[in-house]
């Protein structure tokens, strides 16, 4: 199962960069994404916040996550963690992704960044300067060798 917010898309290996893990026995597996615009120019990568289980979100000691698009599981999967989906409240891919992580802990990356997210969808949407500036701390954190690029196959 795969989602997509109607502002979002996906690079052409989405799904088959997803599904390869999946059929070597992952449960579910999440991309890293990169920003665009709201006409859609690219902007910068996501190095900052929704970097599952590389990298705490800068701004949240501890905390991890991945955004409702990043990731792609099996079926059966999403059925058990469906009820999460109706939790009231902000943060629902955040609750979604504790409880992958917590009771289908078979899950990895896909090593790649296929998912673009586009900002500017509605007037609560994440600004630019959120990830320049989470980027710009990131990098000073890690002298400009951020430890997940050296995986990535972008």
């Amino acid at each position: 199962m795969f989602f997509c917010n109607d502002d979002d898309w996906y690079k052409l290996n989405h799904v088959q960069s997803i599904m390869e893990n999946i059929e070597q026995g992952y449960d579910w597996v999440y991309t890293l994404r990169s920003v665009y615009d709201k006409e859609g120019n690219y902007l910068l990568d996501d190095n900052c916040e929704a970097l599952g289980e590389l990298h705490d979100c800068y701004q949240a000691p501890g905390h991890r996550f991945v955004d409702w698009c990043m990731w792609g599981m099996k079926t059966p999967v999403l059925k058990a963690l469906a009820n999460v989906l109706s939790e009231p409240g902000w943060g629902g891919d955040r609750k979604f992704y504790e409880a992958a992580r917590q009771f289908f802990p078979n899950f990895t990356w896909s090593g790649e960044r296929t998912f673009c997210f586009r900002l500017g969808g509605n007037e609560y949407s994440v600004k630019q300067d959120f990830f320049e500036i989470g980027n710009y701390t990131m990098n000073g954190k890690y002298d400009n060798q951020l430890p997940w690029l050296t995986n990535e196959k972008l």
